[in-house]
């Protein structure tokens, strides 16, 4: 992916000490990142950076909504996000990953595109399972039509009877204890 401008930031002609940023993602930057699942969504990244001599720390705080499609009944709602993490960056000779939160950049560079950090710390804040949250009262806000046509195409409970009927291809293997 090329860099991004609009989630960059040019650190060679910041002061030594603390800055702060505001980014805003929305659809369009998961379109650019080429990711066809979040189509809408709100969200604020606030970036501190503490430039020293040698690296930068930077805090990240991600807080938003992400539209979603629930997995138990297939209905879209924004999903509430907010987290927290740390990336440090040290300069070095050319450019490598020490760690999943330490990179090292060329001595030469003068900004740093934090699109990528934003995507994957935001996809981190994404449950694998995604459904609907429960209410105060601690029912489901899931789409109850749906669920109903679910229920019909569950399997059926085995009825008192059924218990002894074996299938005659599985009678055999009993014997082989």
């Amino acid at each position: 992916m090329t860099a991004n401008k609009d989630y960059s930031i040019q650190f060679a002609t910041l002061a030594t000490g603390i800055h702060r940023f505001r980014f805003s993602v929305n659809g369009y930057f998961f379109e650019l990142m080429k990711n066809e699942t979040i189509t809408e969504c709100d969200i604020q990244v606030a970036v501190t950076l503490n430039k020293q001599e040698t690296m930068l720390l930077l805090d990240f705080s991600i807080n938003g909504t992400v539209n979603l499609p629930c997995d138990r009944c297939s209905d879209y709602f924004d999903l509430i996000i907010s987290g927290t993490n740390r990336l440090v960056v040290k300069e070095g000779s050319d450019y490598q990953e020490e760690s999943e939160d330490v990179i090292v950049i060329p001595r030469n560079e003068h900004d740093l595109d934090l699109s990528q950090y934003i995507y994957e710390y935001i996809l981190l804040l994404i449950p694998m399972k995604v459904e609907h949250p429960f209410d105060a009262a601690g029912n489901s806000q899931c789409n109850d039509d749906l669920l109903k046509l679910l229920e019909n195409y569950q399997p059926k409970e085995k009825k008192e009877g059924d218990e002894n009927t074996i299938d005659p291809r599985w009678e055999q293997l009993k014997g082989l204890k």
